[in-house]
């Protein structure tokens, strides 16, 4: 993938392993975005889901290159997100908007950006990140990993909760 793919409020479904060449975007408009299985982020590139549209997206692991420049991945839609496997090798993770995130597996990234989403985003995974910003929004940010890192001092500016944990840790 190097570019833009956008359906007019239709379902984007790509089934097979995906390889992102160069800085590209997905967009579906009301319309569910899939990435069925594995994604990759080719070294120095970008992917971002979404354009603000009302659809959801869904998606299996998603990394960048190991050792290579900085590869990013932003989310932008107003549907849930749910991705079920993990993300790694991420130098910024940006979370635009959303009706609702959640990491099912670990996340692995330099920067991880909580700007805005309705309800709560959720790593229910552990969570490595140098640096974790989030930004003066009602949703809620809940970590429910066992072990969970971030380097530098975080301040949780967004206004809908902090959870630490699952209650059995």
């Amino acid at each position: 993938l190097n570019g833009t793919v956008s359906t007019s409020n239709v379902a984007l479904n790509l089934n097979s392993t995906l390889l992102v060449t160069g800085n590209s975007q997905l967009s579906a408009g009301s319309g569910q975005i899939t990435l069925g299985a594995a994604t990759t982020l080719g070294s120095g590139n970008a992917l971002t889901l979404g354009t603000g549209g009302s659809g959801g997206v869904s998606a299996t692991s998603i990394s960048g290159t190991a050792g290579g420049l900085a590869e990013d991945l932003t989310i932008n839609v107003t549907g849930t997100v749910g991705v079920t496997g993990a993300v790694a090798d991420i130098s910024t993770l940006t979370v635009t908007q959303s009706g609702g995130t959640t990491f099912s597996s670990t996340v692995n990234a330099a920067t991880v950006t909580l700007t805005d989403t309705t309800g709560a985003i959720a790593f229910q995974g552990n969570v490595t990140a140098t640096t974790l910003n989030t930004a003066v929004q009602t949703y809620s940010a809940v970590f429910q990993g066992s072990s969970n890192t971030i380097t530098n001092a975080v301040t949780f500016s967004n206004t809908g909760g902090v959870t630490l944990g699952n209650g059995g840790d």
